[in-house]
């Protein structure tokens, strides 16, 4: 049987969660130049460098961030630089994300112009211009983020709270709030430091905190991010750190999932019923999509049933959705390669055939990526159609951006996946991507999965456990992601029921 190339739980999801508590708090209003060790499970993963500087009227603060890790034997590294460029008065000019999770980066640029923001992507060949509400409320950039903590500090804040933006995460505002703050000292080294202790959490990453500790000179010296079951921390270094080459941490292994039973010929399943346990916090509602729905929620646990025969109507608001249509820095449908490549498959399906069209894309998706692996960390689809290499997220994008090539609304949907064997493992959940197609059947919009993975039509079975749905719009940045993020190392499963197609 085909080897499901598991990953997406590893690589965007760590990149989400080191940006969103890892900014390094430089209070005081002066620039700063300061470097940090990144460390995931204790084992050293690469480093992340953060600098302010004021020109004149302007202040740019750049954070760039390094790190390595394997799944297995496979070992993948990635990248993330993000740029804010404010005015001395606190006014947002503009902000820059790229991510290097691929071979080549997924840039995206935002510039504040009033009620607006145009967003300007530019993955490969295939630039792409839009714009979006400003964010409406209250807010502060960086550096002013920094003089309005320094202040509450002076003050003696217990607790402190405002809203910002993250270059990653879009122009949504993100709710920052640091609470049980108390004066105290901590060890690091043969050093004692003595500063602030803080609980951190953000609004776009629920169920993920920090514990910060500042040093009198509010200067970030330690954070501690609980990350689902895996801990990544921040110690602070010097520039030397860049240059070092510390062995890579494994990632997967410990992220799969042993059920309470095992399944039966998983590729036939036509329905089933599982209960996810969070075991140390309240369960998040999962996504209702056109398979799945949620039949109970309580505590920590949640339990929903899959239908793979039938998918249900799809919302109005979903039909609506622009982002399911457009191109993206990372479903990069309008690319001259993904034009051809979709056309291809569908010569000669009508077009009022949607339903054999979408089949059609899905497998000359899988197809296309003759190089199945698990060396690529996440790749636009405009260079999975050149490389055609990649696991499972390629294989989704790829699929998600044909289908819009096409005329045909997509997106992701992301979370668990049955397979009888995978890294040495026996009957595993493992963290999984596949794509979504909005279909007509029956006169009623409904979603349809296929997951491109798999070479059979429909290439989707009752064991797929669905966390998350993404447009990977660029509007959006990460915030559909964290799904997957607080799940990973503290779900359980029990298999309530499965039924066979016959």
């Amino acid at each position: 049987m085909q080897q499901l190339q598991f990953r997406r739980g590893i690589v965007q999801f760590l990149v989400v969660c080191l940006s969103l508590l890892a900014a390094p708090l430089a209070l005081g209003g002066e620039d700063y130049d300061l470097y940090y060790r990144v460390f995931m499970d204790k084992a050293e993963a690469g480093w992340l460098h953060s600098v302010q500087k004021t020109e004149g009227d302007r202040i740019t603060t750049t954070r760039e961030m390094q790190f390595r890790f394997k799944r297995g034997d496979a070992e993948s590294s990635a990248s993330m630089t993000t740029v804010f460029v404010e005015t001395a008065a606190g006014k947002p000019v503009s902000m820059r994300s790229s991510q290097q999770i691929g071979a080549k980066p997924l840039i995206v640029e935002y510039t504040f112009e009033g009620v607006e923001v145009e967003v300007v992507s530019d993955p490969h060949d295939a630039r792409a211009v839009s714009r979006v509400p400003a964010p409406a409320g209250a807010w502060l950039t960086p550096a002013a983020a920094n003089q309005f903590m320094r202040q509450r500090l002076g003050a003696g804040a217990r607790q402190i709270t405002y809203q910002t933006v993250d270059p990653l995460s879009g122009p949504g505002l993100v709710t920052i709030t640091h609470t049980r703050i108390e004066k105290g000292s901590i060890q690091v080294g043969e050093r004692t430091i003595e500063g602030y202790s803080m609980k951190s959490t953000a609004s776009n990453a629920p169920g993920v905190s920090g514990d910060d500790f500042l040093d009198l000179n509010g200067r970030l010296v330690k954070q501690l991010t609980g990350m689902g079951g895996i801990l990544v921390s921040l110690l602070a270094a010097g520039p030397e750190i860049v240059n070092e080459s510390p062995e890579a941490p494994e990632m997967m292994i410990s992220t799969l999932v042993t059920p309470d039973r095992a399944i039966t010929d998983p590729r036939r399943a036509s329905k089933g019923v599982f209960t996810l346990d969070y075991v140390d916090g309240e369960a998040p509602a999962p996504p209702e999509t056109g398979s799945q729905t949620t039949t109970a929620l309580a505590g920590t646990k949640v339990t929903i049933s899959v239908d793979a025969s039938m998918p249900n109507d799809a919302p109005a608001a979903d039909v609506a959705n622009k982002a399911y249509r457009e191109s993206s820095a990372i479903v990069t449908s309008s690319d001259k390669r993904i034009q051809t490549l979709s056309a291809e498959a569908v010569k000669g399906i009508p077009e009022g055939d949607v339903m054999e069209r979408a089949r059609a894309l899905h497998l000359a998706a899988g197809a296309h990526i003759s190089n199945k692996n698990l060396d690529v960390g996440f790749a636009a689809a405009a260079e999975v159609a050149q490389t055609r290499s990649g696991d499972c997220s390629e294989h989704a994008v790829l699929l998600a951006a044909m289908l819009r090539a096409q005329g045909i609304p997509s997106r992701i949907a992301g979370g668990l996946l049955y397979v009888d064997e995978f890294a040495g493992k026996e009957g595993i959940f493992g963290y999984h991507m596949w794509a979504q197609a909005l279909v007509e059947i029956d006169g009623s919009p409904r979603w349809v999965d296929l997951d491109a993975t798999l070479p059979e039509n429909p290439g989707y079975d009752a064991t797929h456990i669905t966390l998350i749905i993404s447009s990977l719009s660029d509007a959006d940045g990460s915030n559909e992601m964290m799904g997957i993020a607080t799940a990973m190392g503290r779900i359980k499963i029990s298999v309530v029921e499965i039924e066979h197609r016959k």
